[in-house]
């Protein structure tokens, strides 16, 4: 397994990533374009003008770059050879912040938050998501009575979005974890936004129309789409405590997944 690949392979994914967002979200989004009317038509036809310029030029679909959150996911089933795949990935988004010319919106320097995990498959994946501050600051933790149930869940998560308002560019995605520590619901929460494929559970289809409930609308000017999609991902909660994560995807949830084979 050749390190240099890897490492050049995933420099030039961090790069897509700016500008080629996933083919579900651009579908979603150009579906509720023809669906909305008035001021929120307007933002949403303007979110499909930008993503046509952004993919066709190759330039970022949004100016803040953010912080780039890497997931890689190691297989087990094949001998792996011994690299260090933290410090690839950080030579590797610092290299496609020079080479794509990437607005720096790290202080001091450029260094990707990277979780490595393992698994029973024979390839590496590796997911790379540009993290916008403008939805990060929206991101909540919510340590709830071990007695709540979904519909407590539902009210913390519509809460949580309504505080947002329309100040992290929606119609956004919503990752929500459940369960698990404060440190695990939001991991959880974060992975959920790189696994938004708009097939919702029953579940999810009702925190997503509580969300639109809201009617804050694409821009914040009110309408249908205050979010596209929403995503849970849940794990053995303890007994005396419910850990809820909520993290806000602005409507650029930029993600990049591909695998590397294992020889």
């Amino acid at each position: 397994m050749d390190a240099a690949l890897i490492e050049r392979t995933i420099t030039d994914e961090a790069v897509r990533a700016t500008y080629m967002l996933p083919s579900g979200l651009r579908r979603a989004i150009a579906d509720a374009a023809g669906k909305s009317s008035g001021l929120e038509k307007k933002v949403l036809d303007s979110i499909v003008r930008n993503i046509s310029i952004g993919q066709k030029c190759r330039i970022p679909v949004c100016q803040d770059t953010g912080v780039f959150e890497v997931w890689v996911k190691i297989g087990l089933r094949k001998r792996v050879p011994c690299i260090n795949f933290s410090a690839i990935v950080r030579r590797a988004v610092r290299k496609a912040h020079a080479e794509g010319k990437l607005r720096a919106s790290m202080k001091k320097s450029i260094e990707p938050v990277v979780h490595i995990s393992f698994n029973d498959t024979c390839f590496i994946e590796i997911i790379i998501t540009p993290r916008g501050f403008g939805s990060e600051n929206y991101s909540s933790l919510h340590m709830m009575n071990p007695e709540s149930g979904f519909e407590d869940v539902k009210r913390t998560v519509i809460e949580a979005v309504a505080r947002a308002g329309g100040h992290p560019c929606p119609p956004y995605l919503v990752g929500v974890g459940i369960g698990g520590t404060a440190s695990k619901a939001i991991e959880m929460s974060g992975e959920a936004l790189t696994r938004m494929d708009f097939r919702h559970s029953a579940k999810e289809k009702e925190l997503l129309a509580g969300i639109n409930s809201l009617k804050t609308g694409a821009g914040g000017m009110g309408g249908r789409f205050t979010a596209l999609g929403v995503r849970i991902v849940e794990f053995p909660q303890h007994i005396a405590g419910l850990a809820v994560g909520v993290r806000i995807g602005c409507w650029c949830n930029r993600v990049r997944r591909f695998r590397i084979e294992i020889p």
